[in-house]
């Protein structure tokens, strides 16, 4: 099981560079030998109908269904805590929460933001973005 954030989810409705990586992973073929389960904090709903509302009538038609294979999890007190006091200081409130919610669940990350994966390796969880260059 992975945490998927919304910046991964997004890639899963718009075609993106990394997109097509992205789906590949999920199958889990070359990595896990089996198709991944992905778990995210119910803010990614809200993060990614945002982005998809932006792409049109037809990409935000396209939410339910990533969202169907997906184990949401919803923002308790003590992921609320967590995600309050996370370094560094510079993490912005929903990476927090995605952060917190991974960090207390125990899973490691698929995520494309920078400072976000760059949190979650200082944490100490393995941080996975297929297709994107590691000179990012």
């Amino acid at each position: 099981m992975l945490y998927a954030d919304a910046s991964a989810l997004t890639k899963l409705i718009v075609n993106e560079p990394e997109s097509a990586a992205l789906r590949e992973f999920l199958r889990g073929e070359r990595t896990f030998g089996a198709p991944v389960t992905l778990v995210s904090s119910t803010v990614s709903l809200v993060e990614v109908t945002r982005a998809a509302r932006r792409f049109g009538e037809r990409v935000e038609e396209k939410v339910p269904g990533v969202f169907r294979g997906v184990t949401m999890v919803k923002l308790s007190s003590s992921i609320v805590a967590s995600a309050s006091h996370l370094p560094p200081r510079s993490l912005r409130t929903l990476d927090a929460i995605h952060l917190g919610s991974a960090l207390n669940l125990g899973n490691d990350i698929i995520c494309y933001d920078h400072r976000l994966n760059d949190a979650a390796r200082e944490a100490g969880l393995r941080v996975y973005s297929p297709g994107m260059s590691s000179s990012q």
